[in-house]
């Protein structure tokens, strides 16, 4: 019997407290921040996004617009376009494309992920933080509520050493490999609020894999070790264990949930995460290397002439508020499972930092499968 690392209560009444936590070590797989010698994969080498052709792109951009003008505005629609043509100007702004289309593998990513992602000041929930809402599993209860969560975890960690070795199989439509660089980006991948434009934080640029993840409950976050002081993954009791310490410590609301401000708009979450990083910097980078986040939510009943699957989906995208479950939130985190007490599960995916596939193809396949050999047939009701 080894003791684990600690514990630690994040931002409970502004305020860091430990708990040391005993547990023994299962060593289940390889640690993530050395070489992993597992049946790696060879992966399609994808050309480079090719830049349009000049009159290609004016031509589209004049049938785009046709359904939606009037007549004489399609006009002069079609004029500005000749003129943009004949001034010399299209051709010269084409030549700096063309430029940046030979030094970046995909010259629209940077834009993209500015002008469509970073540079937004909407919330994220709902915008850009789809949820998904797993099939129900049949389980009841705080216990059954840990047990859950405990295997939720341990599959999420199976499937990041498995990106991280290349195991996965390669993603396809056909045919047609798709880009699997974005599965690197799921895990310990954060955005972090600033004023007029986010950053986002990659984990697999950082120097090492972070070892643990925040469990959140009645709005107090833990920050919870998942790997041993060797670098092994805990095994599944022991991840109960960590999960169960934080029953007791949990069970009165926060009266500060300093979590639900990650709903905000950008710009106000901004502005109060620049004041909990000076007052709390551990608290913070806490956050910000988690691998990913666990809620743990007290089961909320169907609002009037709504179905359990309603609400469901309805804490899946949002946690339904700041008297409900948002206070377990941390919305700038892209990884969010999200384990109530009725069986009524899902996740919350912040998808800055990559598409839909990633998560869809393969992540809930595997998770889910995992999940289903545990508590049988997953219902899809």
């Amino acid at each position: 019997m080894k003791k684990c690392t600690e514990l630690t209560l994040v931002f409970k009444m502004g305020r860091s407290k430990v708990y040391p936590v005993a547990s023994s070590f299962h060593t289940t797989s390889p640690t993530a921040d050395v070489n992993l010698q597992q049946k790696k994969l060879t992966y399609s080498q994808l050309p480079k996004l090719t830049l349009p052709p000049l009159q290609d792109t004016l031509a589209k951009f004049v049938a785009f617009a046709k359904p939606i003008q009037s007549s004489s505005q399609f006009d002069e629609t079609c004029k500005a376009v000749d003129n943009f043509l004949r001034s010399g100007e299209a051709e010269k702004l084409n030549k700096i494309l063309e430029g940046r289309a030979q030094k970046f593998t995909n010259w629209l990513t940077p834009w993209w992920l500015d002008i469509a992602y970073l540079e937004a000041r909407t919330p994220l929930p709902v915008i850009t933080s789809p949820g998904v809402a797993f099939g129900y599993l049949d389980f009841k209860g705080p216990q059954g509520q840990v047990e859950c969560a405990a295997r939720m975890i341990q599959a999420a960690l199976n499937f990041h050493h498995k990106i991280l070795s290349d195991e996965l199989p390669e993603d396809k439509a056909g045919n047609i490999p798709f880009d699997m660089s974005q599965y690197k980006y799921l895990f310990g991948t954060t955005r972090i609020p600033k004023i007029n434009k986010d950053e986002i934080r990659y984990g697999s640029a950082q120097p090492k894999w972070a070892r643990h993840v925040i469990v959140t409950r009645n709005g107090h976050s833990f920050h919870v070790p998942v790997y041993g002081q060797n670098g092994e993954l805990l095994g599944l009791d022991d991840l109960k264990t960590q999960i169960q310490a934080i029953l007791p410590e949990s069970e009165s609301l926060n009266p500060h949930p300093i979590n639900v401000v990650s709903s905000d708009g950008r710009n106000e979450w901004a502005a109060v995460y620049e004041r909990l990083k000076k007052k709390s910097p551990k608290s913070i980078e806490s956050y910000e290397n988690a691998l990913f986040i666990v809620c743990l939510d007290k089961d909320v009943p169907p609002r009037p002439n709504t179905t359990t699957q309603d609400e469901q989906m309805q804490q899946a995208l949002t946690g339904g508020g700041t008297h409900q479950n948002t206070i377990n939130r941390w919305f700038d985190k892209t990884i969010q499972l999200i384990v109530a007490q009725n069986g009524y599960n899902g996740l919350t995916y912040e998808h800055t930092p990559a598409e839909g596939p990633p998560i869809g193809l393969n992540y809930l396949k595997y998770c889910l499968f995992n999940i289903k050999k545990i508590y049988g047939k997953i219902s899809h009701n």
